[in-house]
């Protein structure tokens, strides 16, 4: 018998139990929860239809459920089936040759039919989950069969892919896809599978984490040091441990960064007579490429885009109202609730007209939906694929460079919203 088991929350399926189990225990495998819960791994559980609950009830704490029928009635869909007959008690649930108890044979669904395509969540109900619990579980109300919106948020529904029947159905939890941006998750990601090749274990402990630290004080910077804690500490909250990252870490980072560490390099920024300079060099060109360079580079300016807004812009976006340009910008980095916003483009009577450039690139490059801003061979032809927001920076660059200015090499895509505000900032202090 194992001695804890978490308590199941109001509407919570009973896979949802296990698969926080399994976080809470910090297992990898899911043959280490069923050895646990069953003392078999080689029990098949199916998210939705719960097999072997006599071995579960034998297995976990005594008390922390009164009947394998309330388990049933509260924790699982069989009462919401239309294929079982309503008002059954346990005996008529278990097999008439066994104690064994088993769901799928009682249900019309043997195990081998079913076919899950995909359990079901609500993105706002998870986010609330975190901030009151600290984690997230599947609701039974939102996985019934002909639901597809939230009663609560009146949102609809969203879809997690699990394995079909034939093999092993991993235990997984509700993504928590508002809380950081998809960048910073990549970066964490990296940052986590980093720490663990490096011979750090997880969960980990302060000394496990200081020794990471000195290990790599000279080869990454502290930037890189300081993200890597960052993962380390999300990583640590969302499975329920300890952070490992103490005072004492912190203390040791700053001790490297004092001993290793570099200034922070500064965004470099230009100025509106620098930009006119790059665009007049644009236009000396007549290619598609120098049409989109000169589009993204105005857009950007006087957008204050950040890469990833800049890149995932599509033409579904764009609304002319009057003479200007309205742009709706979906979810991003600083919104992490995922609700969109708008930015102006106002039109101008000069060369560095955003409105005008971007209408010269549509034009050219017949786009007339999706992405707005994509990739040009070195041949000159439009390709289908997005431009790469890492890209931004140096197309930047490299127009700048031709140029000629002095500061070209220090650009990144950044300096484009940033040079806009200096630019004001310096426009209104002319005028104080």
């Amino acid at each position: 018998m194992i001695g804890i088991f978490p308590r199941p929350y109001h509407d919570e399926l009973l896979y949802s139990v296990y698969a926080r189990y399994k976080r809470m225990m910090g297992y990898k495998k899911d043959g280490d929860v069923l050895q646990d819960l069953f003392g078999s791994d080689k029990v098949k559980i199916s998210p939705l239809w719960p097999d072997r609950l006599d071995l579960l009830l034998k297995n976990i704490p005594e008390g922390w459920c009164p009947s394998i029928n309330d388990l049933i009635q509260h924790h699982t869909l069989v009462p919401v089936s239309s294929a079982l007959p309503e008002n059954k008690d346990q005996k008529e649930y278990q097999s008439e040759n066994s104690n064994e108890f088993r769901i799928g044979g009682y249900t019309g669904l043997l195990e081998s039919e079913h076919r899950l395509v995909g359990l079901a969540y609500c993105a706002e109900c998870v986010r609330e989950d975190y901030l009151k619990h600290g984690e997230s579980y599947w609701r039974r109300s939102q996985n019934i069969f002909g639901v597809f919106v939230c009663t609560i948020h009146k949102l609809h529904l969203e879809y997690v892919d699990v394995p079909t029947r034939y093999g092993s159905v991993g235990l997984m939890l509700p993504p928590l896809k508002s809380a950081t941006s998809e960048s910073t998750r990549r970066a964490y990601k990296s940052a986590i599978r980093h720490f663990d090749r490096s011979g750090g274990m997880l969960p980990a402990t302060s000394l496990m984490v200081m020794d990471y630290l000195l290990a790599h004080a000279q080869s990454l910077s502290i930037g890189t040091l300081s993200l890597r804690l960052s993962a380390l500490k999300s990583w640590h909250k969302l499975q329920g441990f300890d952070n490992p990252v103490t005072n004492d870490v912190k203390k040791l980072l700053k001790g490297i960064e004092r001993k290793e560490g570099k200034p922070k390099k500064k965004t470099a920024t230009f100025s509106v007579k620098n930009l006119q300079q790059i665009i007049y060099y644009i236009d000396k060109e007549s290619n598609l490429k120098a049409k989109r360079d000169k589009a993204l580079i105005l857009v950007g300016f006087f957008g204050t885009f950040r890469r990833s807004e800049l890149v995932n812009i599509m033409v579904k976006h764009l609304k002319v109202v009057e003479e200007d340009l309205i742009i709706t910008v979906p979810g991003t980095k600083t919104d992490q609730k995922g609700k969109s916003f708008t930015k102006p483009l106002l039109a101008m009577n000069n060369e560095l007209c955003p409105i005008a450039a971007l209408n010269a690139w549509l034009y050219e490059s017949g786009i007339e939906d999706g992405a707005v801003f994509r990739g040009v061979s070195r041949w000159g032809s439009l390709q289908d694929n997005i431009i790469a927001a890492a890209s931004v920076g140096p197309v930047l660059r490299d127009r700048a460079s031709k140029a000629g200015l002095d500061e070209a090499q220090n650009l990144s895509s950044d300096s484009l919203r940033r040079s806009l505000a200096v630019a004001a900032l310096k426009a209104e202090n002319s005028f104080s």
